[in-house]
């Protein structure tokens, strides 16, 4: 007699388990490195300064290369996040750093007076952070890669007895975003500050080729 092989309703909800609490490790883990793309992004703007090209023709083409490489980037990231080519929902995290680069490429204009300057800088960061909201990008790397950028090491931010230093800027945006980022806040204030270029061209070419990997995934998933 031919034996009858039935579903097992336990194995479709273990196997959804496991994908579901992958999703989410993956989603905390990638959360908490949010400081590190701001990191790299600062420090690979201080590099430029030392050039002997003027810094701001250099900062625009920089700006123009990480806008080519986030517009390659993002029907992979579209459909790794949520299984659709072209997704208005969110956009991928390398338009955060753009948005910081254009507030910082305009952070320094000159003014007669220091509260012309200081009100023009508020509005910047206004801006920012308004276009943020508006293009679905995460607010955190905005607001971390221009602490990084704007805020220097050793000066500190004093109103009346408050005094503030950068890396507690750094610790409250990192508490205000979430409490996750303070991963990659702690791993930036003690990290090797190596100066081989070669490993900063790795990573431009890594995240690219991740997206692409967790594209194909996602589509061999779904045609299973």
């Amino acid at each position: 007699m031919a034996r009858v092989i039935e579903p097992d309703p336990n194995g479709a909800v273990q196997s959804f388990d496991i994908w579901l609490y992958g999703s989410v490790a993956l989603e905390v883990l990638s959360w908490s490195m949010a400081a590190i793309p701001a990191w790299f992004v600062a420090r690979r703007v201080r590099a430029l300064r030392t050039m002997t090209v003027p810094f701001q023709v250099v900062l625009w083409c920089y700006i123009a290369v990480l806008t080519f490489l986030a517009l390659l980037c993002e029907a992979p990231y579209d459909y790794a996040r949520s299984g659709q080519w072209w997704d208005y929902s969110s956009q991928n995290p390398l338009w955060a750093v753009i948005i910081a680069l254009v507030t910082c490429s305009v952070w320094n204009i000159e003014s007669d007076s220091m509260p012309s300057t200081v009100i023009v800088r508020l509005v910047l960061v206004i801006v920012a952070v308004v276009w943020s909201f508006a293009f679905q990008v995460l607010l955190s790397i905005v607001l971390f890669t221009l602490l990084l950028l704007v805020w220097p090491v050793d000066e500190k931010f004093t109103w009346k007895s408050i005094s503030i230093s950068r890396q507690t800027a750094l610790i409250m945006t990192a508490v205000g975003t979430g409490i996750t980022p303070l991963v990659s806040v702690w791993l930036i204030g003690h990290v090797s500050h190596s100066k081989n270029q070669g490993n900063q061209w790795l990573l431009w070419w890594a995240y690219p080729l991740v997206l692409v990997s967790a594209a194909v995934i996602r589509l061999t998933v779904n045609m299973i």
